[in-house]
C-alpha cells in the first residue's frame, strides 16, 4: 500500500495535564477504563488481554482472561507476548543509536553497506537506510512469513537480505517518490544493516544496547532460545464455528526478527516507554537517544492512509483531540499489540492480546478518549 508524501505540520497543541486531577476524578477514570476494557474483552471474544496506561500519576494496569484459553490458564501481567510490529520501534531505535555514534549515515545507500544487496529493479539502487526506516523504499509487504519453517541460524538475517525472495521483487514505487509503502521486509533488511555495521548479530546488539540499559530482563528477539517458555502466551485464532483455538504455528523466524519477533511483557514495555519519555524530555540520566534525535524521528515525514496519522522515522505519529502520540500497532498470527507514548503528558499506553482478531486501533482510540474526558 502506497500513498504520496504530503506534510502539513500539526498545529501547536493546547493540552491539559492529568497530573493534578483530583482523587475523585482519578477513581472515575480508572473505573471507566476498567468497565470499557472488561466489555471489550468480553464482546470482542478475546482469549486474553493485558493493558497498562500511565498519565502523570494515574496508573492503570490489568490482565484479563487467559494466556492459554483451551487450558484455562489465567493470564498474568508477567506473561510474555509476541509483540509483532512493535518490534520495529526497537529496530529503529537501534539504527538511530548507530547513527548517533557515527557508524551509520541514514542517508547512505543500503547497497553500500550490505555487499551483494540487490533487487531486480534499477530504482532499488537508491534505497537508503532512511527509506527503510520511513517505509518509503517501495519494497512493499511480504504476506507469507514462513512461520511454519522457522530459521534460527545466526546468518539467517543476512541470507534473507540477499535471498531470491528479496532479489526478485519489483518495487511498488521509487524511493525518490517518497511514497508510504509499509514493509516488514524493509525492516528485516534494516536489521541486517544493524548487524553489518555493529559487527554482531542484530539480537545481540539489541540485548546490549537497549534491553540491558533499560533493564528489560524478560525481553528477547530470540524466542527459540528463551529459558522461560512456560511464560510465553499461546497464540489463538477462531475455527469455522467461531470457537477460540490455538494458532497452528507460533510466529517466529529469525529472518523476521527486526520487523516482528520481539517477545516481552507489560512491565518491560513500560520500561521502554519510560526511557523514551524521559530521554525526549531531558530527564533521563542515560537516555537511549539524544533529545535532538527525538526531535528528528518524531517529525512527520510522510502521510499514511489513516486519518490524522503520519510516519516519522521509525515511529507512527497520530494526532487525536489535540494530542500527538508516537508509537506503533502490531498484528501477527495469534497476536495483536499496541505501544503509544505522549511525552509531554507523561503518558503511555501498552496493550497486548493473544489473538489477531482484536480491534486494537479502536481500543487505543477509546482509551485516549476516556482519558480526555477527565478534564470535563
Amino acid at each position: 500500500i502506497c500513498v504520496f508524501h504530503s506534510i502539513y505540520p500539526f498545529p501547536k497543541l493546547i493540552i491539559f495535564s492529568i497530573l493534578n486531577i483530583s482523587k475523585k476524578v482519578k477513581e472515575r477514570v480508572l473505573k471507566n477504563l476498567d468497565r470499557y476494557l472488561e466489555d471489550t474483552y468480553f464482546y470482542q471474544d478475546m482469549p486474553g488481554l493485558a493493558v497498562s496506561v500511565k498519565a502523570g500519576d494515574l496508573i492503570y494496569r490489568r490482565a484479563f482472561g487467559y494466556s492459554d484459553f483451551p487450558a484455562k490458564k489465567p493470564l498474568e501481567l508477567t506473561d510474555v507476548f509476541h509483540c509483532a510490529s512493535v518490534a520495529k520501534l526497537f529496530t529503529s531505535t537501534a539504527a538511530m543509536q548507530l547513527s548517533e555514534s557515527g557508524k551509520i549515515d541514514i542517508n547512505s545507500r543500503v547497497a553500500d553497506i550490505i555487499s551483494g544487496f540487490k533487487i531486480n529493479d534499477d530504482r532499488a539502487e537508491k534505497i537508503t537506510v532512511k527509506d527503510l526506516m520511513q517505509h518509503t523504499s517501495g519494497i512493499g509487504m511480504v504476506y507469507d512469513l514462513h512461520w511454519d519453517r522457522p530459521e534460527t541460524s545466526e546468518t539467517a538475517l543476512k541470507e534473507y537480505a540477499l535471498s531470491d525472495e528479496i532479489r526478485k521483487r519489483t518495487l511498488l514505487s521509487a524511493p525518490s517518490e517518497n511514497r508510504f509503502c509499509y514493509s516488514d521486509a524493509g525492516y528485516d533488511i534494516l536489521g541486517a544493516v544493524i548487524s553489518e555495521v555493529s559487527g554482531i548479530s542484530f539480537e545481540q546488539y539489541i540485548d546490549e544496547n537497549i534491553f540491558a540499559p533499560a533493564e528489560m530482563k524478560n525481553s528477547s528477539f530470540l524466542t527459540f532460545a528463551r529459558s522461560d517458555k512456560e511464560k510465553l502466551v499461546k497464540p489463538h485464532t477462531k475455527d469455522a464455528t467461531k470457537h477460540i483455538v490455538y494458532e497452528k504455528y507460533y510466529p517466529y523466524s529469525r529472518i523476521h526478527a527486526p520487523s516482528s519477533t520481539l517477545t516481552s511483557n507489560i512491565y518491560d514495555l513500560e520500561k521502554f516507554a519510560r526511557f523514551h519519555i524521559d530521554g525526549s524530555l531531558g530527564k533521563a540520566k542515560e537516555p537511549l537517544l539524544a533529545q535532538e534525535t527525538y526531535r528528528y524521528i518524531w517529525q512527520p515525514k510522510v502521510k499514511t492512509l489513516n486519518k490524522n496519522e503520519y510516519m516519522g522515522t521509525g515511529w507512527f505519529i497520530y494526532e487525536r483531540n489535540g494530542y500527538t502520540y508516537y508509537g506503533h500497532n502490531g498484528g501477527d498470527d495469534g497476536f495483536s499489540s499496541a505501544f503509544w507514548i505522549c511525552p509531554e503528558e507523561d503518558f503511555y499506553l501498552i496493550a497486548l492480546t493473544n489473538t489477531r482478531q482484536a480491534e486494537m486501533k479502536k481500543i487505543c482510540r477509546q482509551i485516549f478518549d476516556i482519558l480526555l474526558k477527565a478534564k470535563d
